[in-house]
């Protein structure tokens, strides 16, 4: 779970049994897709394909020699290991339910994932609109996604705009068009990634745990999640990560620290807060903050112009960040600093405002909602998201997942008045470093607007890290430190 944060909830019946369980993910890097850093790997499962799969099957998803894809990098591990790791998987999902119909549909999406980074655009001969270079790949990715060649070389070539009521077609250039590429690929392994959940979490449910109201049995929860990363090089993944941690931290001190410092004022001792830890809710203001912008607000502020580069986003930062004792400008190399709780690191915005502008191409989900694939149909289903809650078709019935009940506060042993208030006060915020609140509160991600700033992955974070922090609010936490 390096890459991505990983929530279990156990259930347990009257009789201390676990009954069954559920399984959340946060975070997941989508951009390891498409870009890896030097030295890194992409995902796994990759690399597992080309050594594990019979070569018919091979050469039915189009796999040939693994170093032609440009999606992965030049080291995808030892092709022993990853033989070993295939016939673990295969295993795993025969246990999980997977049927082999499903085993085919998943592994399909997973190669038009890689093929589509072979996909050439190069300029044509009308004004700035791109061409495909290699009319075969687009033929081998509509096969194997079982879609329209049509309409998806329109997904990927156009853009389409409404203006004033009346829409309007547009071409893309090159830039555009691999962008919308790069888009497509991140998206469709961020939906089988979900789906993967979805179908792990209906064969962990039980009939007993499905049939107890949410909150009114025991459970325990269990959060895996990346540590701080300090490279080499850091970029905006690495700020992701560590800013997730810094989240992470607050919330511990809240509930160690702060609240022994609590008891203490009430029994009348002096001590002061900084003999028991660094407060480090200064951190997450330099991020997270509204009026003025922090990092986050101004990153999507810089986002939304076509012409931003690494120098403006950075320029912006210096500007507006310049008497922020926990901001550090750095000279050269695009870089800035940030005095973490963990120590100073060093990020570098090349690349920031490609990963953080992450749109979906207008045209793809209406594209792979008519794919004749009925798992890449279900993905992109207008109600997806209704049935990943377990609120969609009847094969969906069994119970609702934890997607809607992170949004459900359990019911806490009863505590007097005094110390009612002094958990509302001690409380972490969904995001950010305020006191737990029902509304959204000035750290919290905006909703859904005509901005771009509320497309952006750095919005999705906020409002994923504020759906974890309110599943960590509502239990009684207890913390294992990793070194």
């Amino acid at each position: 779970s390096s890459r991505f944060g990983k929530f279990i909830d156990l259930r347990f019946g009257p009789q201390g049994t676990v009954t069954g369980a559920d399984m959340s993910h946060y975070l997941l890097e989508k951009a390891r897709i498409v870009m890896q850093g030097p030295g890194e790997r992409n995902y796994h499962i990759f690399g597992m394909m080309f050594t594990g799969l019979a070569l018919d099957h091979r050469n039915m998803y189009g796999l040939g020699d693994i170093s032609e894809f440009r999606y992965l990098p030049e080291d995808n591990g030892d092709p022993a290991e990853l033989k070993e790791l295939w016939v673990e998987l295969i295993e795993a999902l025969g246990s999980c339910g997977f049927t082999e119909n499903e085993q085919d549909e998943m592994f399909s999406v997973l190669a038009g994932v890689l093929h589509l980074g072979n996909l050439d655009f190069v300029d044509g001969d009308e004004g700035d609109a791109a061409v495909i270079d290699n009319v075969d790949r687009i033929e081998t990715i509509c096969r194997i996604l079982m879609v329209d060649e049509q309409n998806f070389k329109a997904a990927m070539m156009t853009a389409v705009l409404n203006m004033r009521g009346e829409i309007i077609t547009k071409k893309n250039n090159t830039a555009k068009c691999i962008s919308a590429r790069n888009a497509t690929a991140k998206a469709l392994y961020d939906k089988l990634f979900q789906w993967l959940v979805f179908k792990v979490n209906l064969t962990l449910r039980s009939p007993e745990s499905e049939s107890t109201a949410y909150g009114s049995s025991s459970s325990i929860g269990i959060l895996d999640i990346f540590g701080f990363e300090n490279f080499d090089q850091n970029g905006f993944d690495q700020m992701c990560i560590n800013l997730a941690n810094e989240q992470l931290h607050f919330f511990f001190n809240q509930h160690i620290f702060a609240a022994e410092l609590g008891s203490y004022a009430a029994e009348g001792l002096e001590l002061a807060a900084d003999t028991m830890f660094h407060d480090n809710k200064q951190v997450l203001d330099v991020f997270f903050r509204r009026n003025p912008p922090g990092i986050l607000g101004l990153l999507d502020e810089e986002s939304r112009f076509p012409k931003a580069t690494a120098a403006s986003l950075l320029n912006k930062f210096n500007k507006n960040l310049a008497d922020d004792d926990l901001f550090n400008e750095i000279k050269g190399n695009y870089a800035f600093g940030v005095s973490h709780y963990a120590g100073n690191i060093v990020y570098h915005t090349e690349g920031f405002l490609e990963k953080n502008t992450d749109p979906l191409p207008d045209l793809v989900p209406e594209t792979c909602e008519a794919s004749r694939s009925s798992l890449l149909r279900l993905m992109f289903a207008p109600n997806w998201e209704s049935i990943r809650a377990g609120n969609g078709s009847r094969e969906h019935e069994r119970g609702k997942s934890f997607f809607v009940k992170m949004f459900t506060t359990k019911k806490r042993p009863k505590q007097s008045r005094k110390s009612r208030k002094k958990s509302r006060k001690d409380a972490p915020d969904g995001v950010g470093g305020g006191g737990m609140r029902r509304s959204r509160g000035p750290s919290m991600a905006p909703g859904k607007k005509a901005d771009k700033s509320a497309n952006t992955v750095s919005a999705s974070f906020r409002v994923s890290l504020a759906m974890l922090m309110l599943r960590m609010g509502s239990c009684d936490p207890h913390f294992v430190r990793c070194i």
